[in-house]
């Protein structure tokens, strides 16, 4: 499996995981979500990799999340973010060509206690007021 296509796995599994659809997609959620589901079911079906379809499937799937403008902006900072990610973990931050700026339209919120955190991708995502660990209001961090 290629970058690219882990990439978008790994955002369709999240934003799928985390976000209910019909507040920014209205009447087209219903069927935004079994699309999603759908493709997600063929994309992690065990054969998908030896069969040679995986990425037929991811671009699928990256097709379904630019389809509306609000799921676009999540798919651009979700992956914007986890390129970051990436390169600060190789230490190349502060190397010339890289942002030292957090993504724009992003917000990361931690527990006190600094065992959890949710990053809000876009403004629709909305991130829980309570740390699910310990019952606490969580802090903004960016």
């Amino acid at each position: 499996m290629n970058k690219s296509d882990q990439e978008t796995l790994d955002a369709a599994n999240e934003i799928r995981s985390r976000l209910h659809l019909h507040p920014i997609l209205g009447n087209a959620a219903e069927a935004v979500e079994r699309e999603l589901d759908k493709l997600l079911a063929e994309a992690n079906a065990p054969e998908r990799e030896s069969d040679g379809q995986l990425p037929n499937v991811c671009m699928d799937l990256r097709d379904l999340l630019r389809k509306n403008e609000n799921t676009r902006e999540w798919l651009d900072n979700f992956l914007q973010f986890q390129s970051e990610q990436r390169a600060d973990i190789r230490g190349h931050k502060n190397m010339p060509g890289n942002s030292t700026t957090p993504v724009q339209g992003i917000q990361i919120y931690v527990c006190p206690e600094k065992d959890y955190e949710y990053i809000q991708y876009s403004r629709w995502d909305s991130p829980p007021r309570i740390c699910p660990n310990h019952n606490i209001a969580l802090k903004k961090k960016i």
